[in-house]
C-alpha cells in the first residue's frame, strides 16, 4: 500500500510504494520547508562530503508504482542556461540514475552513470525520440565521493559541459541536436532514482550537496570542486545539504525559493 508524504501546507506531496522506492521525489520544494520521506531513503551519517551526513538509497532493483506528485515549472530546462551539480558515491558498477524527470517511459530527461562502463550520460527525449543524448567517457571508482556537474551555456556543442571532480569530460552526441530544447515534462524531480516506470537503475549509494541552478552556466572550464557547503544565490532553485541525524527521514531545501 502506498504511503503519502505531505509537506507543510501541502506544498510538496510525495507518494511511494513502501519498501520499494530508492529515490527522493521532489516536486515543489518551497523555501525552508522540511521534506519528510518514507520508504527506504534516509539520512546517513556514515558517508558525507559536508555537514556529517548525506542521503543514502539502498540497493533495490524494484521500481515504484505510485509516483504521482505535483509538478513544477522550476524543473523545466527549456533551452536556457542551467547547471545541475552534486556529489555522488556509488556502491555498484551498474547503471544508476542520479537525477531526472519523466512523464512516462518515452518522455523525460535524466543524468545517469555506469561505473562499470566508465559512462556519464545526459539527455532528454520526446515521444521516444531523442532530442539530445550526450555521453561522456571517464573512469571513476565505486565507494569514493565524486563531484559531478552538467552545464549548458548555449545552443552549440561547445556550450555543453560534463565535469567530473572539476575536470571537463570528453563528450559525444549519440542522438539529437546540441541546440535542442527540452520539453516541459509533467513529472516530479527525482534524485537518486529512476524517473521512468521501467524497473531498476536506481542508485545504490549516497548523494550530498545537490544544487539545481537555472539561468547560469556556473563552470565553462576546469575548476576546483567546492570545499564547503553552498550558499544560495539568485540562480539557485533547489539546494539540498542532506544534513541531519542518522536515519532521519526529513531534509530541507535551502534555496530560499518559494
Amino acid at each position: 500500500m502506498g504511503n503519502e508524504i505531505k509537506l507543510l501546507n501541502n506544498e510538496l506531496l510525495i507518494s511511494t510504494e513502501a519498501g520499494t522506492l530508492n529515490e527522493i521525489l521532489l516536486a515543489e520544494a518551497a523555501a525552508g520547508k522540511i521534506v519528510t520521506l518514507e520508504g527506504v531513503a534516509a539520512i546517513d551519517t556514515d558517508r558525507s562530503v559536508f555537514g556529517g551526513s548525506s542521503v543514502f538509497t539502498p540497493d533495490n532493483t524494484l521500481d515504484t508504482d505510485n509516483t504521482q506528485t505535483p509538478d513544477s515549472d522550476v524543473w523545466f530546462l527549456s533551452g536556457d542556461k542551467f547547471t545541475i551539480d552534486l556529489w555522488f558515491n556509488t556502491r555498484k558498477n551498474d547503471w544508476a540514475y542520479l537525477t531526472g524527470q519523466a512523464t512516462d517511459n518515452d518522455n523525460g530527461w535524466g543524468l545517469i552513470i555506469r561505473q562499470g562502463g566508465n559512462i556519464i550520460a545526459f539527455g532528454f527525449d520526446d515521444n521516444d525520440n531523442w532530442l539530445l543524448n550526450m555521453t561522456g567517457t571517464v573512469a571513476f571508482a565505486t565507494n569514493i565521493w565524486h563531484h559531478l556537474a552538467i552545464v549548458r551555456d548555449g545552443p552549440d556543442e561547445t556550450d555543453w559541459y560534463i565535469f567530473l571532480n572539476g575536470v571537463e569530460v570528453s563528450k559525444h552526441k549519440t542522438h539529437g541536436l546540441w541546440s535542442a530544447n527540452s520539453p516541459n515534462y509533467t513529472s516530479p524531480l527525482y534524485i537518486g532514482g529512476n524517473p521512468h516506470t521501467f524497473m531498476g537503475r536506481q542508485l545504490y549509494g549516497n548523494i550530498d550537496e545537490y544544487r539545481f541552478s537555472k539561468g547560469i552556466a556556473r563552470w565553462t572550464a576546469d575548476f576546483t570542486p567546492p570545499t564547503a557547503p553552498y550558499v544560495t544565490d539568485a540562480n539557485t532553485d533547489l539546494l539540498l545539504h542532506f544534513d541531519g541525524a542518522d536515519g532521519d527521514t526529513t531534509t530541507t531545501d535551502s534555496s530560499g525559493k518559494a
